[in-house]
């Protein structure tokens, strides 16, 4: 007789094929926003880089790591279980350390908006993985699949949110650096205009 987890897994198959293919292509899409950002001078804290940014990365991945996990053959209720409380219990630890860091920043203090989206909301996301351990091995496969799922769209919706965050963030300071840069060039320009007649004026 087959597991049930196995045979309602397959259900679920185009569902996750689509969540691991977003949580990819926008992991991705978060190299690029970093790769500019750096290239604009505007990405320069490792402490801002750690709090708000790797930690949208590492939502990414859970997202598309459930997503894998679910998809590879022979799951049962207790794979499945330890697979939600391993990533449940490494997320909470990882979210709480992002959070000291940000507490700790000097460059930006972190207004309510941060606290709920980077915060709250992934707790809440990895409070549910661990949930949905819970329900899975006490036998409510049906249920439980059903949280993980809603569970795993709320930390891709999370991340989504965050990398939006990111990139606006990136392009307006990169926006402001601009001015500041023709401002420099300009009196770089007037600074070197006023050597030459100088030294014109000295020499006749």
């Amino acid at each position: 007789m087959s597991d049930p987890a196995v045979s309602q897994l397959v259900e679920w198959g185009n569902f996750y094929v689509i969540i691991g293919s977003a949580a990819a292509g926008l992991t991705g899409l978060m190299f690029v926003v970093i790769t500019l950002g750096a290239e604009a001078q505007t990405i320069t804290n490792e402490k801002g880089l750690r709090a708000f940014v790797t930690p949208t990365v590492v939502h990414f991945c859970i997202a598309l790591i459930v997503s894998v996990y679910l998809s590879s053959p022979g799951q049962t209720p207790a794979s499945i279980g330890a697979g939600c409380a391993i990533l449940g219990l490494a997320g909470l630890l990882y979210v709480g350390g992002a959070m000291v860091i940000a507490g700790g920043l000097r460059e930006y203090q972190p207004v309510r908006e941060d606290w709920i989206w980077h915060g709250a909301f992934p707790i809440i996301a990895y409070i549910g993985f661990l949930i949905v351990a819970v329900v899975v091995c006490t036998g409510h496969v049906s249920g439980g699949l059903r949280f993980l799922a809603a569970d795993t769209v709320f930390i891709l919706l999370t991340a989504i949110h965050n990398a939006w965050d990111a990139a606006v963030w990136v392009a307006m300071s990169a926006s402001r650096r601009q001015p500041d840069k023709s401002s420099e060039a300009t009196d770089s320009d007037t600074t070197d205009s006023d050597t030459t007649d100088s030294d014109t004026t000295g020499t006749a």
